[in-house]
């Protein structure tokens, strides 16, 4: 993210979106902080 308005800057965020057995639409979402050098 360039801003903090859906989240803290530079968080990598992952989406995938899947087809349950019942043909509805699933997403999933993973937020993950930015690395913090040592």
């Amino acid at each position: 993210h360039s801003d903090g308005t859906l989240g803290p800057v530079g968080a990598d965020e992952w989406m995938a979106f899947i087809r349950d057995s019942e043909g509805n639409t699933v997403g999933l979402v993973s937020r993950h902080p930015p690395a913090v050098a040592p």
